[in-house]
């Protein structure tokens, strides 16, 4: 005897899936190595910037020559010229079936799936990272995230 298969739910739920299966939601972050060295820079850029200040308020910058006050003001403020640029980092990359978004310290970034162009690898000041292109953006992300490949992958 033959069966009738036509009645079988399987090729239903083939045809139309449920709409409530979303693409899950994942997180790559910066491994934990390159997360601590940039940590660590800004802390001593945090320290070189607040010398003067703190020799200041012990009443030893006074006593200081004349050149070593120049350096560490120089020092200072290059140092204050320089922790912004940390805060442009990307240290987070979250996917969902929204799209693909870039968390840095000042700002977040989101491209849809649907308006992605290309990946590209790119490297500036020996800085590699890649770089997702949609037609009004794009979004930039550096090499040293966890489970890479799988992000290149999705």
């Amino acid at each position: 005897m033959a069966e009738d298969n036509s009645s079988s739910p399987l090729p239903e739920i083939a045809e139309n899936p449920p709409q409530d299966l979303k693409k899950p939601q994942r997180i790559y972050r910066l491994k934990l190595m390159v997360m601590v060295r940039i940590l660590a820079e800004v802390t001593a850029l945090v320290i070189v910037a607040l010398l003067p200040l703190i020799f200041f308020l012990m009443g030893k910058f006074a006593m200081l020559p004349i050149g070593w006050k120049v350096a560490f003001a120089f020092m200072s403020v290059g140092s204050i010229l320089i922790i912004p640029f940390y805060g442009f980092v990307t240290w987070k990359i979250k996917t969902d079936e929204d799209g693909i978004t870039a968390v840095t310290a000042f700002k977040q970034q989101i491209i849809a799936w649907s308006d992605l162009r290309a990946l590209v690898r790119r490297s500036t000041w020996n800085f590699p990272r890649y770089v997702v292109e949609s037609a009004s953006q794009e979004l930039s992300f550096p090499v040293w995230l966890e489970s890479m490949p799988d992000l290149l992958e999705e």
